[in-house]
């Protein structure tokens, strides 16, 4: 005969295997995310990793060639932009399929070089709002 506790118990562990099933999917499929991306005026191809690192540049054809390098960068920083808005975009949807709770359009949390109190580490995690908008950032 089960008894009443037994079986909570029970439901709570599955529950829990569950939601542990949930979020090692979210976490694979964040692992393996990787985007590429192409500058507007297709003369550069970027792909970032899931921490919007680049992980590789190809100059795609000739024309980057004619260019200046003031225009030239220019091109590698669009392409860039572009590949890590759609990798906060994959991991947003990923994490809202994972059942995260996320901000409608909160700050984002970037590493700092210090933190904003002394404290014995050499790297903190800020959640502020970024400066310039430009995506996830990495450690320094």
């Amino acid at each position: 005969m089960d008894r009443p506790g037994g079986s909570r118990l029970e439901r709570v562990l599955a529950d829990f295997a569950e939601q542990h099933g949930v979020v090692s999917r979210a976490r694979e499929q964040l692992r393996a995310l990787s985007v590429t991306a192409l500058s507007r005026d297709g003369a550069v191809q970027v792909t970032v990793d899931a921490d919007g690192r680049a992980a590789g540049i190809r100059f795609v054809g000739q024309p980057f060639r004619d260019m200046t390098a003031p225009q030239l960068g220019g091109s590698v920083m669009d392409a860039l932009t572009t590949a890590r808005s759609e990798v906060e975009t994959r991991t947003t949807a990923v994490l809202a399929t994972a059942g995260f709770r996320l901000p409608p359009s909160g700050p984002r949390c970037r590493w700092t070089a210090r933190p904003r109190t002394p404290r014995p580490r050499t790297g903190a995690v800020s959640c502020a709002s970024p400066r310039g908008g430009d995506g996830p950032r990495s450690r320094p």
